[in-house]
């Protein structure tokens, strides 16, 4: 409980920016939620206008459901924070490594995410999370300043326009060890 709140009271004490935040188990969000009525000055204007939306990795790719996290976005559903529904599957390891098959298991997860959302509460406001990224398949480790996670990315933001859906993608990553050379080639 005390990492969750006190990383969400420090940000939203800390901007006044719309706030991401992660939630480790469902009995967390209920003392998170009193906090962020009360800075809202009411539970109605938090609903009205949220500033905090849950981050929240709801499935373990391939294709199933994770318990704890499906229970913090239950409550967070029931509470009025917008979901960002994550699936982040990794090429070549917990998704297919072909990047077209990684981007339709993302696709297929983030959309289960949204029915699941959608049978808590009805138009209730998710983001399509699709965030898978590659396996160096020489190693395992994950690659993301490759060539093969900037395409899979850009796929996968044209599902979210496609299917016209508020979408959000990983950016900016490198495998640069260091702030380098390598590190600003990669993030472009």
């Amino acid at each position: 409980l005390d990492m969750d709140f006190n990383t969400l009271y420090a940000c939203v004490m800390g901007t006044s920016k719309h706030v991401g935040t992660s939630f480790t188990v469902r009995e967390n969000v209920k003392p998170a939620l009193d906090m962020l009525y009360a800075i809202a000055g009411g539970e109605e204007n938090f609903r009205a206008r949220p500033f905090v939306s849950n981050s929240n990795c709801f499935v373990v790719p391939p294709m199933k459901f994770a318990e704890d996290a499906c229970g913090v976005l239950e409550a967070c559903v029931e509470g009025g924070i917008p979901i960002l529904l994550l699936s982040a599957g990794q090429a070549g390891a917990t998704a297919p490594a072909a990047i077209a098959g990684a981007v339709v298991q993302a696709v297929a997860e983030v959309l289960a995410g949204l029915v699941y959302v959608n049978a808590i509460k009805p138009g209730h406001p998710a983001i399509f999370g699709t965030w898978p990224f590659v396996s160096d398949l020489r190693t395992g480790a994950m690659s993301g300043g490759s060539a093969e996670q900037a395409v899979l990315t850009a796929a996968c933001a044209q599902m979210a326009q496609f299917y016209d859906l508020p979408g959000g993608s990983a950016a900016g990553m490198t495998d640069s060890k260091l702030p380098d050379i390598q590190s600003g080639y990669e993030k472009g």
